[in-house]
């Protein structure tokens, strides 16, 4: 049984929805979200392991490990629930029942891109009815707990349950979920940095036992949580996605709200001072991002609950310890990747429009990303700022505002700059790509960043002569994006449309593997180049599936001594590449992140340690391409090597 023979009408709105517009929102009904649930339960029941014939968005659900397909259930089943007592007029909400109902929608997006509609939809429907806005998705282990509360909350409602929570299996799946409760907690001890500030911060975190519900416990509580919150930004170098600056606001506001609490209530002290010291040591060592907080005479208002604050940014902070991306980071990874994929099927080198291309998707890729000194990035993030030869930290610290308006202005151009290379001479395009140009230069010029592509740019339509001098306004705006997208639907139809390979033979087949009877003097320059700097090392490979013909050609293409090619289905974080890293005469580790993006930073942080060398590959296992990215990336750290 497939999806589509059981509900045909939800399955066919979901699989209708555009990837990349996460912003749309949806209309689903409650039975339609209910149906999808059962729907899912049954897969999950049928396929334990998957199955290449169910849907795209459930096949990525399985890639990232069963319990995530559960927890989808798990959200599907509640969205439905609060999509039903939402519509109810008289359903006794509470301020922790609608904290709950909106960690859901938010949970939403934390799993597929195709599910941010429905969470679209419910949070629009929950900041109606009175949920705060920002709060934090709920946590895998939480996820038994909300489905209780809300059911219970239907009950009261008179609403009726969706029959799937009544299966002994759905409490199974429930069981499963709770059993994460043991892997999300503490932070793991040898991420934290040696220094007497973690070590006080250890201190103060861990919050001493005094009476419950009075003003002394209550600060207690305040700075146990800000000190939490100070220990993830200690990590920043090992958690791709942390939100280091609202974690460090939230921390502060907290010590502040703790501070006036004792002031107000004559309550002893207890090091709260100290702990704000640290915390502004802490906001310089991340280099000064712009947080309000730790201006001179701010105050934090009595009306802000900084515990409710503190707690849903603990929560935030441990989805990203639990690898679990943003809607965001998903949306970033899809457009680097097809801007990875445009030029893969372009005949290298580089030409100066796709330098270009690959400069400005990645800054526009950095303005996405949470950044401050010491900040690791994703995988995906990392290798479009080394293909674009750019500055992590360019145009940060900027006021968020800011930082969207350059984003987006960035992401405007790097969409017109993929059309540009087939269709340069198109009326339209030229036009477009002129005001789009101009208003990133404008963006760019009032936030004082420096742009150095800006010529390039400019001399594409024209100079700067021909460019407008102040930034688009927001009617403008939406107005180029509407044309955008007609001229996009035009260009494509225009495009033989690709076939698409199999699912099944993909990694194997994304790239022939050369004959192998080809003398070595027939390979392009860089071949020659890379084999000179690898010649009678050893390679790991990390990532796809190996392949008899594509090992052997790599093998004598570069004359290795050996290549050791772990497979995607053998890893999953550093630990497990750490003992191939660390064989000696390991020259380099190529990882293949088209298989491989899931490992996230682990795999980086295991090469460095193991001090091999490392590159993030983005496209086929062709010698010819894998040596463009090996003399791109690590040439000059193979040629120290190679001399010393």
């Amino acid at each position: 049984m497939t999806p589509s023979d059981v509900a045909p009408q939800a399955w066919a709105a979901l699989g209708a929805l555009d990837e990349q517009t996460p912003t749309q929102v949806a209309a689903f009904s409650p039975t339609e979200v209910a149906t999808l649930a059962q729907d899912l339960e049954q897969i999950l029941e049928q396929h334990p392991d998957g199955s290449p014939d169910l849907p795209m968005w459930v096949q990525r659900l399985y890639e990232q490990g069963p319990e995530v397909v559960v927890e989808t259930l798990v959200l599907l089943h509640l969205s439905a629930v609060v999509l039903e007592v939402s519509s109810r007029a008289r359903t006794p909400w509470t301020r922790e029942l609608l904290d709950t109902a909106l960690g859901v929608a938010l949970s939403l997006y934390t799993v597929d891109l195709m599910l941010v509609p429905l969470g679209n939809q419910l949070e629009a429907g929950l900041l109606q009815l009175g949920a705060n806005s920002g709060g934090s998705p709920l946590l895998p282990a939480e996820a038994p707990a909300a489905v209780r509360l809300l059911e219970q909350l239907a009950r009261d409602s008179g609403v009726p349950v969706p029959t799937t929570s009544r299966s002994e299996t759905f409490q199974a799946w429930l069981d499963v979920l709770e059993s994460h409760a043991a892997r999300e907690g503490e932070l793991e001890a040898p991420w934290l940095p040696a220094t007497e500030r973690v070590s006080r911060l250890l201190q103060w975190q861990q919050a001493p036992v005094v009476e419950q519900d009075t003003p002394e416990a209550r600060v207690v509580q305040l700075g146990s949580a800000a000190a939490a919150l100070a220990l993830y930004v200690e990590v920043r170098s090992r958690l791709p996605l942390l939100p280091t600056a609202d974690l460090l606001q939230c921390a502060a506001i907290a010590v502040q709200a703790a501070l006036s609490l004792s002031a107000r209530h004559r309550l002893p002290e207890r090091d709260l001072k100290a702990l704000w010291k640290a915390l502004q040591d802490l906001h310089l060592d991340i280099g000064r991002p712009h947080l309000p907080i730790f201006k001179h005479g701010v105050s934090v208002s009595p009306n802000l609950d900084a515990l409710h604050e503190a707690r849903h940014a603990l929560r935030r902070a441990r989805h990203v310890q639990l690898r679990r991306p943003t809607a965001r980071s998903r949306g970033l990874d899809a457009m680097l990747w097809d801007v990875f994929d445009e030029l893969h099927r372009r005949p290298l080198p580089y030409t100066p429009l796709d330098e270009l291309t690959l400069a400005v998707a990645g800054r526009w890729a950095l303005t996405q990303t949470p950044r401050c000194q010491g900040m690791a990035l994703t995988d995906t993030v990392a290798l479009a700022v080394e293909l674009g030869r750019i500055e992590v930290l360019w145009a940060w610290p900027l006021r968020d505002d800011q930082t969207e308006e350059l984003s987006h202005a960035l992401k405007t151009v790097t969409l017109f700059l993929l059309e540009w290379n087939v269709h340069a001479e198109h009326p339209q395009l030229k036009a477009l790509m002129r005001a789009a140009t101009g208003h990133l230069l404008a963006v760019a010029r009032r936030a004082g960043v420096v742009l150095p592509e800006a010529p390039q740019l400019a001399g594409l339509v024209g100079g700067t002569a021909a460019l407008r001098a102040t930034p688009l306004g927001n009617n403008e705006l939406h107005s180029l994006a509407d044309q955008y997208l007609e001229l996009h639907a035009a260009l494509s139809q225009e495009r033989p449309v690709p076939e698409v390979p199999d699912l099944v033979t993909v990694e194997m087949q994304l790239e022939q593997a050369p004959p192998l009877d080809q003398p070595s003097p027939s390979w392009p320059p860089h071949v020659t180049a890379a084999r000179a700097l690898l010649a009678g090392s050893r390679v790991v490979l990390l990532g796809g599936v190996p392949d008899p013909a594509h090992h052997k050609a790599l093998v004598e293409a570069f004359n290795l001594a050996e290549l050791d090619w772990i497979p995607s289905a053998r890893y999953d974080h550093g630990l497990q590449a750490a003992a191939h890293l660390r064989k000696p005469g390991t020259a380099l580790a190529i990882f293949a992140l088209r298989w491989g993006a899931h490992a996230h930073g682990s795999l980086r942080d295991a090469a460095r340690e193991a001090g091999v060398p490392y590159l993030l590959h983005p496209a086929g296992l062709n010698p010819n391409q894998v040596a463009w990215q090996v003399m791109r990336q690590v040439s000059d750290t193979l040629t120290a090597q190679v001399r010393a």
